[in-house]
């Protein structure tokens, strides 16, 4: 009975059982360093500081299941690649059910996904992180994601000022089995073609409470998203503004049999807002210009700024309370005095509307 009863308390005590803790620099000098170390379940710890060098430039995992995690967040802890590797690499084919919070990663020149990269069949999220000033002579120039298979998560990220030479200047989705983005600003990127954002044959993505504005396609179309070969692409409150295109579809170049899009502006893009052969099925947008589908609207959404915050509604905005589905996840009127009665609790269009709308208001200022 002894035994049976020591055999069960060792079971316990292995399902309880948590990763390490590895910290950079109390227990390693560098982040590659500890991240060599780790076993999977591990949570490599990172002080703040600027992070260059050869150990901590061209970052990648050797186990499974590990979280890379600042403790101070984006604005104090700075992964700089210093124009010399990408960022961060997370390849299927060694790691997979990887996390990376808190990070700017910035100055990464790589191929592709100079910034961060995902490879092959692998899950990665990334939270609350900037990836500002990175350089790919391919796609994605701040992040990227190539697998059939892949699986991209991306919350409360900042992607600006990232340049491709291809695809994506902010990020590029290229067979991504599963893709979601969350509470993300993508502004001032560049490429060739989808200066903000490009997805070429992936499936099912998926952008929520997203802003992308002022990104440019250099020589072809999609000044703010690129769609092509996509399987069934999801907007949903989302503000695409003042984006430009050297060809065509300053604001959406859709190249996709369906595109769903809901509680959403487009507004001040340029030459035109959307182009594309495939279809785009909106209801309750706001699009300049006029798009047929319940809902919309053709009205300037009088945008203002506030705490930080460029591109939220004012006031006397028509597409407060336009928008369908949950309700705002922001309580306005007590947010703002000026409010009042104006921004009641359904659904506003746009970047700041909707049920993840509150994640906003704790959004770190870059």
């Amino acid at each position: 009975m002894k035994a049976r009863s020591l055999l069960f308390l060792s079971l316990v005590l292995l399902g309880h059982a948590h990763g390490a803790v590895l910290r950079v620099p109390g227990d390693y000098a560098t982040i590659q360093g500890a991240l060599d170390q780790t076993a999977s379940g591990d949570e490599v710890r990172v002080a703040p500081g600027t992070w260059s060098g050869p150990e901590n430039r061209d970052l990648h995992f050797p186990v499974s299941k590990v979280s890379l995690v600042s403790e101070a967040g984006p604005a104090l802890t700075v992964i700089d690649a210093e124009g010399l590797g990408r960022g961060i690499l997370v390849d299927g084919d060694v790691s997979t059910g990887v996390v990376i919070r808190g990070f700017s990663v910035m100055g990464g020149r790589a191929d592709w996904g100079a910034g961060i990269a995902l490879f092959n069949e692998a899950t990665l999220d990334v939270e609350d992180c900037w990836m500002i000033g990175n350089v790919a002579t391919g796609d994605g120039g701040g992040l990227a994601a190539v697998g059939s298979y892949a699986t991209l998560r991306v919350s409360r990220c900042l992607l600006r000022g990232n340049v491709s030479g291809g695809f994506g200047g902010g990020l590029s989705v290229n067979g991504t089995y599963d893709f979601q983005a969350t509470n993300c600003v993508v502004v001032g990127n560049r490429a060739v073609s989808g200066g903000g954002v490009s997805f070429y044959g992936a499936f099912f993505p998926t952008l929520t409470n997203v802003l992308i504005t002022r990104n440019a396609s250099t020589e072809r179309d999609g000044g703010g998203l690129f769609f092509h070969e996509c399987f069934d692409p999801i907007i949903d409150h989302c503000t695409i503004v003042d984006n430009r295109a050297a060809t065509t579809g300053g604001a959406i170049r859709n190249r996709v049999t369906s595109t769903e899009m809901t509680n959403s502006i487009l507004w001040g893009n340029a030459p035109d807002v959307v182009s594309g052969s495939g279809g785009l099925a909106a209801q309750h947008c706001d699009i300049q210009g006029g798009w047929p589908g319940h809902g919309n609207l053709d009205a300037d959404p009088r945008f203002t700024d506030y705490d930080g915050i460029r591109y939220l509604l004012s006031p006397n905005s028509p597409a407060i309370d336009a928008g369908i589905g949950e309700a705002d996840g922001i309580d306005w009127g007590s947010l703002h005095p000026g409010y009042g009665r104006a921004n009641g609790p359904d659904s506003d269009m746009g970047a700041f509307g909707g049920p993840q709308a509150a994640a906003w208001l704790d959004f770190p200022r870059p």
